[in-house]
This record gives C-alpha cells, structure tokens and sequence, in this order.
C-alpha cells in the first residue's frame, strides 16, 4: 500500500527530496496550480504550487512597507503583487496567501478585498505560515522556531492546530544585521552581506572559529571580520535586556509549559532566513539540552513556509479552505473562518484537538 504523502518524512530535504515530495503528490492528487505568495519583512516569495521552490522580489528598503511582518503600506506593496500577476496571471487564477500564526483580522479583511475586488481572483485561501513551515517537514507535530527578517515567534502545532497564545519577540534578522553593523562600523547594506556570509553563533562547549574574515565591497574596499564580529551580533538572540525579557530559548520552553502534556511536541523545527546561521542549531540543541527535545534545521528552511504551501495547495481537499468569490460578496466573515484544520485529509481524529481549537483561536 503506498505510503501517504501526509506521514512522508526526510531528516534534512534537498531540493531532489522536494521534487519526490511534490511528485509522489501530484500522482495522487492533481489539482490546478495556485499561486502562492508568502509576503515577509525583507522580501516577497512567490511561485505556483507543485513548484519545488518559490522566486523571490525584494521589498524597496526606504521606506520598507513590511515591518515586523506587518503590512503598513498596501500600495506600494500592491504594485509588486501586481508585477507578478500581470507576469504569471491566467483566467481563474487562485491565490494562496501565507498568513502569520497570529494575524491581526484589520489586515487579513483588507487583503481579501485588494485580491478579490482588485484583482478579481476566483479564490483566495489564508494558510498558517507555521503549520506550512512544518509540513514542509513531513510533520503534522512538533513546535516551529521561525526567525525571519522582522520577527521571531514560537508556534507548537498538533495535526494542524495552534496550541498555545502567541509568543512573539520583535528581534530578528534585521537586528542581528545591525548588531553586524555596529561590530564592523559599516553601513546596514554592507553588514547585511557580511551576516549571510560569516555570521555565526556561539556554541557553549565548543571553540568558536577564531578566523578573521574579509569582505571585499563593490567599490573594492576591503572590511576585516573578526571572529567577535561574527559571533557577537547573534547573541541578542539568546539574551535578555532591560528592555526585552524575551529570548528564543525562554519562548520555547514557555510555549511547550503551556502545551497540554500528553500532545506536548518533543521536536523543534527551524524555519526563517535567520536561522542559516552558522551553529544555530547547535547552539540551540545544547540549550534544550536537558529539555529532551530535537532541533530540526532542514536545508532549505528559508523557504520553509512556501514549500509547505505549494505541498499543501497540492491536495485536492484544499479546495475545502478556498473562499470563492461567491462566497465572499455573501458572506465576507468566512475567510477568518476557514482554517486549515478541516482540510488535511480529515488527519485531526482526537478529542483533544477540538478542545485546543476552541482554547486557542488564533485571534485570541
């Protein structure tokens, strides 16, 4: 009997891994292609589902009109929507939106009417960035750790709901970046290269790389990286401030006390551009150490949450999270009430699902 695609699972995917994901799901279930837009702080990815990866458009940076992962300026954002539209469009065309574990309802109803009044789609579906992240993992349980461009959240997911309230902490990619920047006394632009590069975190118990590193420019300077330079910017990552209690560790073993302890996930899965920093993992691994828990960091985590997505939006039963058009001009309250807990192949069996569902709305 062939394996279902839900309880498919690879310890680290490489793009060759995806493509036999996406393909053993296509012969199973072949629907038409959506297209697939996750809109972060940093960048747009985009692309049509059964696609192994997305493209990627990089937001303008003065003003930026993402921040924190919140859209603050809908038009200048629009125009690249449309950019990519007017580019890849087809008649009926289905829009997959991945939308934050936590979103904020004033922003979730303004998306449904730019893409439904705006650009006329057939439907439009709201997707949880976490759980997409950690089925892109093969997973339906575990707790994802994103840390992207602009924030850093803690998501403990069983068979497709959220278990426990928000826990959010506003220090990201974009700070370590200009931690870089103060370090290295160069521009945002310049210490954004050199963190992608050679930035890196301390692992406790283990000798960091000593090595000084250069960064030449385009204008041919040179910057010298030292080994405090690379390693130094990450740590507000792991340590408290006056201003900021939070820390990812503390959010971690937070959100899993308020599990309920018999579906309580014993996996951490990375997720987010920020968390390809060298040793984060390990760094990580021996914070939990005493915790039992796995850390997770798959190849691609960058694209964690579109690659679930596009294997998500594959499934024929995803239909039953589109809101159409129609459905939409009778009744606009239906895309906060979609989720994607009713659609998964009917995988959620337990009482104990239904339980944490009414317990933790996402719009708590």
């Amino acid at each position: 009997m062939e394996q279902s695609p839900l309880l498919y699972r690879r310890e680290m995917p490489g793009l060759i891994e995806i493509e036999e994901r996406l393909k053993q799901m296509e012969a199973t279930f072949d629907t038409p292609p959506s297209l697939i837009l996750d809109n972060g702080t940093d960048s747009i990815k985009y692309g049509f589902s059964g696609q192994p990866l997305p493209k990627t458009i990089k937001l303008p940076e003065n003003p930026c009109p993402i921040k924190r992962g919140v859209i603050e300026n809908f038009e200048a954002v629009s125009t690249l929507w449309s950019s990519i539209i007017d580019r890849d469009f087809t008649e009926d065309l289905d829009i997959v939106l991945l939308d934050a574990p936590f979103p904020e309802k004033s922003q979730r109803k303004q998306l449904a009417s730019i893409f439904f009044e705006q650009y006329a789609v057939r439907s439009l579906s709201f997707l949880n960035s976490a759980v997409a992240s950690l089925f892109s993992t093969g997973k339906t349980k575990g707790l994802v750790l994103s840390i992207g461009e602009g924030i850093t959240f803690v998501a403990p997911i069983f068979e497709s709901c959220m278990l426990s309230r928000k826990l959010i902490m506003n220090v990201a990619g974009k700070d370590v970046t200009m931690a870089m920047g103060k370090e290295l006394g160069v521009a945002e632009s310049v210490a954004k290269v050199a963190k992608e590069k050679f930035g890196a975190v301390k692992v406790k118990g283990k000798e960091g790389d000593e090595q000084e590193c250069g960064l030449i420019l385009p204008d041919g300077r040179s910057v010298k990286i030292s080994s405090k330079a690379r390693h130094n910017a990450s740590e507000l990552l792991f340590k408290s401030t006056e201003d900021r209690k939070e820390t990812v560790q503390s959010m971690v073993l937070e959100s899993l006390k308020q599990c309920p302890s018999d579906i309580r996930p014993r996996s951490v899965v990375l997720a987010g551009g920020s968390t390809l920093l060298k040793g984060l993992r390990q760094r990580l691994a021996a914070e939990f150490a005493g915790a039992n828990l796995e850390v997770l960091a798959e190849t691609r985590r960058q694209h964690a949450a579109w690659i679930g997505a596009s294997m998500l939006s594959s499934f024929s039963t995803f239909s039953e999270m589109r809101v159409t058009v129609c459905e939409y001009k009778e009744n606009p309250e239906l895309i906060f009430n979609r989720d994607i807990g009713l659609s998964l192949i009917h995988i959620c069996r337990c009482r104990r699902y239904a339980v944490c569902r009414s317990r933790w709305s996402p719009y708590h």
